[in-house]
């Protein structure tokens, strides 16, 4: 029969294993699997005293409990140590630590992540000094905003804390209508009625030129045949042109809709990476014209800067460079769709 946490031996030097797991249990609060692992590897007291943070780790215990056993540990052995932080705190599970990081201290979301993986709920956390911070990857910066921002809890009301939805590329922001694709097309332009003709770009109109000068063998030919030819404002030229201007459509509303699925820290982290980004004949986009900016500034920005199809291959350099590759490759995937269906639309007209 276990004794109560009253009757362990004062010193901790004269403690079972069995006493190190009850300790473990009922003061510290750790689950029952990792105070199960110290039982395992026979950690009695005389041992257990000399107990450095990466000893605990290398029990296979995530870094959010080993700190905070550590923590109890040292103020074990140099006496009783108070909270300087409100009760509340040390409620707040993993999930809740990751909203407060999110919603009030508004750091990367990759971090926030980070936290939440090595089991950091609220009575991990008021143990967490700088150098914990540090060793999961956080920067400097990060990691002294966390600590400030917890400190001044003491003096602020309790900070609500809102679930966050963790939405995915296959949730659609736009009205499903009865034909997704061209829906989407002709929603866009309705709101936007210019918004196509100003996302032309350079790159666009060097296409439909040298498509242009492609034609004028074959128009010559015809004419010394004797071959009537079609007028510019023919149904083929007005398809082709219906055809461009959808192919620039959708690489916009795909742009916006994987854009969607940012945080508000991860979009400002986007278009920090897109003021330093470099493209072949492209100046950098001024941090200026950036900041402020929505998805939809954002995403009118780069096609106007880049083009249509570059901004698609910009959009997605910068998705990876900022840890967010799910949604660059579901990009990837949304606009092979995308090419393949107006690759299709024009070996249609061809054949007309």
């Amino acid at each position: 029969m276990r004794r109560s946490t009253m009757e362990l031996p004062p010193t901790i030097e004269k403690w079972t294993k069995e006493d190190v797991h009850q300790w473990l249990m009922t003061v510290v609060k750790v689950q029952e699997t990792y105070a199960d692992k110290f039982c395992e590897e026979d950690v009695s007291g005389d041992s257990f005293v000399f107990f450095e943070k990466k000893d605990i780790l290398d029990l296979g215990i995530n870094h959010g409990p080993a700190v905070k056993i550590k923590f109890y540990l040292e103020s074990l052995k140099e006496g009783q140590h108070e909270s300087q932080f409100p009760p509340y705190v040390k409620n707040w599970t993993k999930e809740e630590v990751n909203q407060w990081l999110l919603q009030h201290v508004n750091i990367y979301s990759k971090y926030a992540e980070r936290l939440q993986e090595e089991d950091v709920s609220g009575d991990c956390l008021v143990c967490f000094k700088k150098q914990d911070f540090l060793e999961l990857d956080l920067k400097n910066g990060p990691a002294v905003k966390i600590l400030a921002e917890l400190h001044q809890l003491r003096n602020k009301p309790e900070p609500t804390l809102q679930p966050i939805l963790h939405t995915t590329t296959d949730q659609k922001e736009f009205p499903k209508p009865t034909q997704p694709e061209l829906g989407l097309a002709q929603a866009l332009a309705i709101k936007q009625p210019n918004f196509y003709y100003k996302t032309e770009s350079k790159t666009d109109k060097m296409v439909k030129k040298e498509s242009e000068k492609a034609q004028l063998p074959f128009q010559k030919v015809s004419e010394k045949e004797g071959i009537q030819q079609p007028k510019p404002q023919d149904l083929g030229a007005r398809r082709k042109g219906a055809i461009v201007t959808t192919d620039i459509s959708k690489i916009t509303v795909e742009i916006q809709k994987i854009l969607a699925n940012l945080y508000e820290a991860d979009l400002k982290d986007f278009q920090f990476y897109l003021q330093e980004y470099g493209a072949p004949e492209h100046e950098h986009i001024p941090r200026g014209k950036l900041e402020g900016k929505d998805i939809i500034d954002t995403t009118t920005l780069m096609t106007d800067h880049y083009g249509s199809k570059e901004a698609l291959q910009v959009t997605i350099d910068i998705l990876k460079e900022i840890n967010q590759r799910e949604l660059a490759h579901q990009l990837e995937k949304n606009m092979g769709k995308t090419t393949n269906a107006n690759m299709y639309s024009i070996w249609e007209v061809a054949l007309i």
